[in-house]
């Protein structure tokens, strides 16, 4: 038997079990039904009488989205400038830096805040819904797809060690097989890592909330409970910003990975061209910052 039998054998697990735990969100969801998320239930027939269940005032602010999530985001985004600054360890650079880092979220900062403004205020979307899927798909997401990726990259580079997404050769064959490794890849994984939350946390009406978690062993209730997992999304609205609040929190990370871990630019900071190549970098990175939350989007154009 082949010395490297085991190893196949271990990738093959390992690509199973990866691409079966990005499927299965869309699994649980299809089996579901309107049962995985409040919006795929027939719309609300304002004449009839519904059940109506009562919620604290505490928990109905929870559940809308309260203002301190708006301080807690702003204290994420400083620690990770300050982390950044710190690894530079090059205080001369201070600027070059902190313009290249607020470069990474200037587009999705605007398209939300844009599309916040133009139909979320009037519709009674709070800001502090979008920060918590915000912070859902940038921080939830990208260790989802982390996680998932490099699993199945490790996988793919095992098992197809002369055509995997590392190593492409010209060829009809292996462009085609490349082409699938990226669909399953970075296209599955991180579009389920970002749209998932939709489905798992919004709920349409307090009526829709569960009252427990966790197979029945945790109460979801209050708002110090399980039932801070849930939002409530009373409009379409909701559920499209929620969705490109998830893309462009995803969209924000990746673009602080591109910027300052692909480009290497930490090691030689006093070299003007790696100074050049942080922030042309950065700026490239704001024409395709929208393509997250577009996808994201999507999805939720079509759950509400």
């Amino acid at each position: 038997p082949s010395m490297t039998s085991p190893h196949v054998a271990a990738a093959e697990w390992l690509l199973i079990v990866a691409l079966g735990a990005s499927i299965s969100p869309w699994l649980w969801i299809s089996v579901r039904g309107p049962g995985a998320s409040a919006w795929g239930s027939p719309a609300i027939d304002a004449n009839s009488a519904q059940p109506t269940r009562q919620l604290s005032e505490t928990f109905s602010r929870h559940l809308q989205g309260r203002p301190v999530w708006l301080i807690v985001l702003g204290a994420v985004v400083l620690l990770l400038l300050l982390l950044i600054e710190y690894f530079s360890v090059a205080p001369e650079y201070f600027l070059t830096v902190t313009l290249s880092y607020f470069l990474c979220w200037t587009t999705s900062a605007l398209v939300l805040l844009f599309a916040w403004c133009r139909v979320g205020k009037e519709a009674g979307v709070q800001p502090g819904l979008l920060v918590i899927f915000f912070l859902s798909g940038g921080l939830l997401g990208v260790l989802f797809a982390l996680v998932l990726e490099l699993a199945e990259v490790v996988a793919w580079k095992t098992l197809s060690p002369a055509c995997n997404m590392l190593r492409i050769p010209m060829t009809a064959e292996c462009n085609s097989l490349a082409a699938a490794m990226w669909v399953l890849t970075p296209g599955l994984v991180e579009e389920t890592g970002k749209a998932m939350w939709l489905f798992f946390r919004l709920r349409r009406a307090a009526k829709d909330l569960p009252t427990d978690c966790c197979c029945h062993l945790c109460s979801a209730t209050r708002h110090n409970d399980c039932g801070c997992w849930y939002k409530l999304a009373a409009t379409p609205y909701h559920v499209v910003l929620c969705a490109l609040a998830a893309g462009a929190g995803f969209e924000c990370l990746e673009n602080i990975k591109y910027v300052f871990l692909n480009t290497k630019a930490f090691t030689s900071l006093e070299k003007p061209a790696s100074r050049e190549l942080l922030l042309l970098t950065a700026v490239a990175r704001l024409g395709t910052s929208g393509l997250h939350m577009v996808w994201t989007g999507l999805i939720g154009f079509g759950l509400a």
